[in-house]
């Protein structure tokens, strides 16, 4: 069974070991919640604030986190594999043993990166 918590203000809410699979969540402030060995995973994080969270064994398999700002996040044994990150800024997260499916999730640049391409 899944919530619907699309657009909540969640700031520093404690869902460390919450069950929160398909969960939506777009929009959401998270900023500096704690996340601890959640499972959001195929949770709908989109757009979501997740600066400074702590993520730290959370289960996010599957989870859209397109255009989720996650800077300063704690990432450490995250498990992201299949995760939409498209558009997501991880400038400054902790990504330590983080599980990713490729190579390219790993190096996903900030979203107000100063590379432009040329034209």
């Amino acid at each position: 069974m899944s919530a619907d918590l699309a657009d909540s203000q969640l700031r520093e809410v404690n869902l460390s070991g919450s069950t929160l699979s398909g969960t939506r969540l777009m929009r959401s402030d998270l900023r500096s919640a704690d996340l601890t060995g959640a499972e959001p995973d195929n949770a709908r994080l989109t757009g979501a604030n997740l600066t400074r969270a702590n993520l730290t064994h959370a289960n996010l398999k599957g989870a859209d986190l397109a255009g989720a700002d996650l800077q300063g996040a704690n990432l450490t044994d995250a498990d992201l594999t299949h995760a939409n990150l498209a558009g997501a800024n991880l400038r400054g997260a902790n990504r330590t043993r983080t599980k990713f499916t490729t190579e390219e999730d790993w190096s996903i640049p900030a979203p107000d990166s100063t590379e432009s391409s040329a034209g």
